[in-house]
């Protein structure tokens, strides 16, 4: 079984990791081909024209993907930030509104009745 901390530390690198492996395949995957397609446009004595415009297709579409991750990571991070301040502010008025119906206790002793019927602890 192995040690508690080689779990944690294993558990931090996948959460570091975590949604990051996918863009870098994507993007590994991209430039091996960019490069490779440079690369024969270089050596090559017939298709240099060819394989120059094929690489700089791979290049624009890897710079769309770029353009699209970032925007999409914008979105969700401004989602993500509206339902934090929405979820706050309910938050608030949730416990603003449990302060005003919750009355203390008067020190002398203890209620026999309910002075109000939505009070709970009255």
């Amino acid at each position: 079984m192995p040690d508690k901390e080689v779990v944690a530390e294993m558990s931090t690198i996948y959460i570091a990791l975590a949604g990051i492996m996918p863009l870098i395949a994507y993007f590994g995957t991209g430039s091996v081909v960019m490069l490779g397609l440079f690369a024969a446009a270089w050596f090559s004595p017939v298709f240099k024209k060819e394989f120059l415009w094929a690489g700089l297709v791979v290049a624009a579409f890897m710079a769309a993907f770029t353009i699209g991750v970032y925007n999409g990571e914008q979105r969700v991070r401004a989602q993500w930030n509206a339902a934090n301040n929405f979820g706050a502010s309910e938050a608030k008025k949730a416990r603003e509104d449990a302060v005003r119906t919750v009355r203390r206790k008067s020190a002398g002793g203890v209620q026999t009745h309910r002075r109000d019927p939505d009070c709970r602890d009255c």
